[in-house]
């Protein structure tokens, strides 16, 4: 039976591929790494990214997933202010953003979009929904300055609290220690 599902699957993902609009596979499983000011500190972001295609709009960052995933990653009205919640709320991942960040600031490519490929149903979910350059790079900006909001909540003085409906996500997560 599992046999089935996995080359039910893989059939399904090749037919997807034969029908995505892309001229090239530029690379697979890139690993990247860039510096990422705040005002509080300097880090180093890494991604590793799944894989990048040239399409005719410009090259495009794909992410496989085979879990759930959020859609849209940004809400449509975009307007927020800069705290948790506000920023919980508009952003679903930053995961594409960093690894849009980091791939651009170490390397040639800049990037028309990103997506996440949800390998289930071949179906993809992109950063930015609206195609027009200013409001893409509108967006992106703010989107970099809340994980600039985050990064310097989470090394402040305040002692970090998670979000009540969040808290049976902590059993599983990886940074369990470092919130407490």
């Amino acid at each position: 039976m599992t046999k089935e599902i996995i080359n039910y699957r893989l059939k399904r993902f090749l037919e997807a591929e034969r029908q995505r609009d892309f001229q090239s596979v530029e690379f697979t499983e890139g690993n990247f790494t860039a510096a990422f000011k705040t005002q509080r500190a300097q880090y180093k972001l890494q991604g590793i990214t799944d894989r990048l295609d040239k399409t005719a709009q410009g090259y495009v960052l794909i992410d496989y997933k085979t879990g759930n995933v959020k859609s849209p990653v940004l809400s449509e009205k975009f307007n927020f202010e800069f705290n948790r919640t506000g920023i919980k709320k508009n952003i679903k991942s930053f995961q594409l953003i960093i690894y849009k960040y980091v791939l651009e600031n170490s390397t040639k490519y800049n990037l028309s979009n990103a997506f996440f490929y949800k390998v289930q149903d071949s179906k993809t979910i992109p950063l930015f929904k609206n195609t027009d350059k200013s409001e893409q790079d509108l967006r992106y900006n703010k989107c970099l300055e809340a994980l600039r909001c985050i990064l310097d909540e989470i090394n402040s003085d305040k002692p970090f609290e998670h979000f009540a409906k969040d808290k049976p996500k902590c059993e599983d997560c990886k940074y369990f220690y470092i919130c407490r």
